[in-house]
């Protein structure tokens, strides 16, 4: 008969720390799968803030809907700004909404009937919020004294992610 092998000794710092290594596994496979999802099941909702936000035929064109952040503790700055090209049919707009992260702030509407014009001023308003390329948002690169890019799941994306958590729980 063989001997007995004796148990290892584990330390409970040990068991701590991978117990915090998986969780963050977890959270960054989610996290991952939710950066991963097509754009093209995204829901992007209108601000509700705008006045056009319970009008059906109003959307977001395409991907042109950006959050940003500007938080300085030094300064007691802790602002947002929010930038979305709307469209309805053959009449565009760009909706700008700002002020301090928890309050409802201030807005301004252009209207547009031109898609390039509305797209040029939502570009504009990007570059001098952020001094980055809309185009080149992928590879977002945050400026001193300027907002950054924040993502922000849409509708569809949360539902998908607490779905797959709630899966990966049950295994």
């Amino acid at each position: 008969m063989a001997p007995k092998r004796k148990a290892s000794v584990q330390t409970e710092g040990s068991k701590k720390r991978r117990q915090g290594t998986e969780e963050e596994d977890s959270f960054r496979s989610t996290a991952e799968a939710l950066r991963a999802a097509p754009a093209d099941n995204r829901v992007i909702r209108v601000d509700p803030s705008c006045p056009f936000s319970r009008n059906p035929g109003i959307q977001v064109h395409e991907d042109y809907d950006c959050t940003l952040n500007q938080t300085n503790i030094g300064n007691n700055n802790n602002k947002f700004y929010i930038i979305q090209l709307l469209e309805e049919g053959s009449r565009f707009f760009c909706w700008n909404r700002w002020g301090r992260v928890g309050e409802v702030g201030q807005s301004k509407m252009n209207h547009f009937t031109c898609l390039e014009d509305a797209k040029k001023d939502f570009k504009k308003k990007f570059w001098e919020k952020t001094k980055n390329k809309w185009e080149e948002r992928d590879r977002f690169v945050a400026q001193p004294n300027k907002y950054t890019l924040i993502e922000v799941q849409g509708e569809a994306e949360s539902q998908e992610a607490v779905v797959k958590v709630m899966g990966q729980q049950g295994a």
